[in-house]
């Protein structure tokens, strides 16, 4: 996994996490609205450092 791009593997976390969106959101600093549209795909250019910081977010949780 860890060959995709940054971006794919966040999505791929995001998708198998097992606590609450809302959750995944307060723990990353970034908002729920966003992280919700970023999840659906939604956020054609999502940014690079909010994506870093949600893939931080779910590394240290696997």
């Amino acid at each position: 996994m860890e060959d995709l791009p940054l971006l794919d593997i966040t999505l791929l976390r995001l998708k198998n996490r097992q606590e609450s969106l809302r959750a995944v959101a307060s723990g990353a600093g970034v908002e729920f609205e966003w992280l919700a549209k970023f999840g659906q795909g939604r956020i054609a250019d999502p940014g690079v450092r909010k994506v870093q910081k949600v893939h931080d977010y779910l590394s240290k949780k696997q």
